[in-house]
């Protein structure tokens, strides 16, 4: 059993990392346009886009894992002369939840660990990669009597650069046309970059300057007169790049200690119990702990769906094994609303999905058990205390 599952589960997790790395490609096609095309730039971006889907991507590979397995014993008549030697299907159970023990630490640690780890890790990536286009822009995009229209989110123009590429005369910035900030002009006599990238400091000052801006209330301009401007051009790209937070206050990203130390913070604090994002933490905290343990609910239900009788000329296992993946995640996404509106405790919205499935593949596999090969599991003839 353990042989014939094993090659099964890795091929199809093989598979399913290609579906999502193909999905992803228009992301890393973004991250190769930008920075070129190494082993770096191709490995570490799809290491980091495939780790946040492997907790869901290991389960449903050992389902259909699991169905392929018995599907091939049963097609090679292989569980009949087993069924005929005495082992029955709760004899199965066992090899079968020995693997599936191995694919739960596999599913825990993917959904405790790698799946904040690659979120984090991407946006780490994306952020050492991209802060290099600031000493790009400032050393060689930024000409005489040119306007940039990409910088920063902002339009830049000088009228005169100095041999050092640092210091600037007659200087315009004003936010571009789709940006939501409030319409501002900025001109200054002067100008110089101080500092690097590489030194984590990198600022513009601004000398002799004036700052027109425009109320929306009341379309009135006001002006103000500065003699000394200092933009923190480092802070500036990472607000464009992560928003108005930072990835250290980002909650997804956190390992599942930091998450619950989190979690437990907020909870000592009245005024968060109805926060959402108090609300969403806390599910994503026991969602996180509770939901690899549908490795076990998978493994019975690819049994199920992989025994069949061989005289049978349809064999609907594939689109039952489909329809089983989308409904669990269909009712775990709407326990997950429940949790994250207020509806529901979150250990309760965590763990419902998974007790609703332990009943119905615990009901299906005692019938799959007692009954012969060609009856149907699901005839109202065949259920316990109802059929004849």
């Amino acid at each position: 059993m353990i042989k014939e599952i094993t090659p099964q589960f890795i091929f199809i997790l093989v598979i399913f990392c290609s579906v999502i790395f193909i999905s992803q490609l228009l992301r890393l096609s973004d991250v190769l346009m930008a920075f070129g095309f190494s082993w770096e730039n191709i490995l570490l971006p799809f290491l980091f886009i495939i780790a946040p889907f492997l907790s869901l991507m290991i389960p449903v590979s050992f389902l259909f894992g699991t169905m392929l397995a018995f599907m091939r014993l049963s097609a090679d008549n292989e569980y009949t002369v087993l069924l005929s030697s005495g082992m029955s299907l709760r004899r199965a159970v066992g090899p079968i939840f020995f693997v599936a023990s191995v694919i739960f630490l596999a599913a825990l640690v993917a959904s405790t660990s790698l799946e904040a780890w690659g979120r984090r890790e991407f946006d780490r990536f994306l952020f050492r990669k991209t802060k290099t286009e600031i000493d790009n822009i400032v050393r060689l995009k930024i000409q005489e009597g040119t306007f940039v229209d990409n910088f920063l989110g902002y339009i830049f123009y000088t009228e005169k650069i100095a041999k050092d590429r640092v210091h600037y005369e007659k200087v315009l910035i004003a936010p571009m046309r789709e940006s939501k900030e409030s319409d501002f002009v900025l001109t200054a006599m002067r100008a110089e970059i101080t500092g690097s990238v590489k030194d984590g400091f990198l600022h513009m000052i601004l000398h002799d300057g004036m700052s027109y801006s425009l109320d929306e209330n009341t379309n009135e301009v006001t002006t103000l007169q500065f003699d000394r401007a200092d933009l923190d051009l480092l802070r500036a790209f990472r607000e464009k790049v992560f928003g108005s937070g930072t990835l250290e206050e980002d909650y997804r990203s956190f390992p599942i200690v930091r998450l619950y130390n989190f979690v437990k913070n907020l909870e000592k604090d009245a005024s968060k119990q109805d926060d959402g994002e108090f609300l969403r933490a806390r599910y994503l905290l026991y969602s996180r702990l509770l939901n690899p343990l549908i490795v076990f609910l998978f493994a019975l239900l690819g049994m199920i769906l992989g025994i069949h009788d061989a005289r049978q000329q349809r064999n609907w296992s594939y689109f039952l094994a489909i329809l089983a993946t989308m409904a669990s995640l269909i009712t775990i996404v709407g326990f997950r609303w429940l949790a994250e509106q207020g509806f529901l405790g979150a250990i309760l919205a965590a763990s419902l999905p998974l007790g609703i499935f332990a009943i119905l593949a615990g009901f299906l596999f005692y019938q799959k058990n007692r009954l012969p090969i060609s009856e149907n599991i699901l005839s109202p003839k065949n259920f316990p205390l109802i059929g004849r």
